[in-house]
């Protein structure tokens, strides 16, 4: 579980001084208002302290719905009004113990549907995709695969190396545009070219029977 306090402006303040949610959820925090994501029941919790003001009831509620929407969740948002009187779903959640990290959360949809535009577009015959900058970020091509299948996304890069950068000479950019704005820029690799192996049979057995034409002369 992810726990957050939220604030009058609606920002949520991720919690990390506590291994279960009994430890914040007590009479020290009557006057402050908590988001609980409850990942393993697809919910997301409103704690509300008895002493906590409606600014900060109303600002947890929008954040909540922002949170959702922007990690593409499908929780249903429920309220635990007040301190020993919430539901006695809440309450089983009491002993749970909290994340110290938040989690990972993915590109947002419009990022998402950009990528698969990408990927949907033909590359030039003996290159392939490396990786790829959208907005502040850049993600390198992943292979996955499912049910049989075998698939290439993209996903994001966890390091970049900070000052310049200077690309090898053989990658190849292209400029993804639309109304006069970049919305993409992508790198392109040659494709490494592997000899058949059934021709490197042919050669090494080939010079086999020239090495022992030699010796028989």
């Amino acid at each position: 579980m992810e726990l957050f306090e939220a604030f009058p402006d609606g920002e949520l303040q991720f919690v990390i001084q506590a291994c279960l949610l009994k430890d914040i959820i007590n009479e020290e925090n009557l006057d402050k208002v908590f988001l609980i994501l409850n990942h393993a029941g697809r919910e997301a919790w409103i704690w509300i302290g008895p002493k906590a003001q409606v600014q900060k009831k109303f600002a947890c509620a929008r954040a909540a719905r922002r949170i959702i929407s922007d990690r593409r969740l499908s929780y249903r948002i429920r309220t635990a009004d007040g301190y020993g009187d919430e539901p006695k779903e809440f309450k089983s959640l009491l002993d749970c113990s909290l994340r110290t990290a938040m989690r990972k959360e993915g590109p947002p949809l419009e990022i998402l549907k950009l990528q698969r535009y990408l990927l949907r577009t033909p590359v030039p015959e003996g290159m392939r995709r490396e990786a790829c900058i959208i907005g502040n970020k850049m993600y390198v091509t992943v292979t996955k695969q499912a049910m049989g299948q075998v698939s290439t996304v993209y996903g994001e890069n966890d390091f970049i190396p900070d000052g310049v950068v200077d690309l090898p000479e053989n990658y190849r950019i292209r400029i993804f545009s639309s109304h006069g704005t970049i919305q993409a820029v992508e790198f392109l690799v040659p494709i490494k070219k592997e000899k058949n192996r059934s021709t490197n049979q042919k050669e090494s057995a080939s010079s086999k029977k020239d090495k022992n034409t030699k010796k028989d002369n």
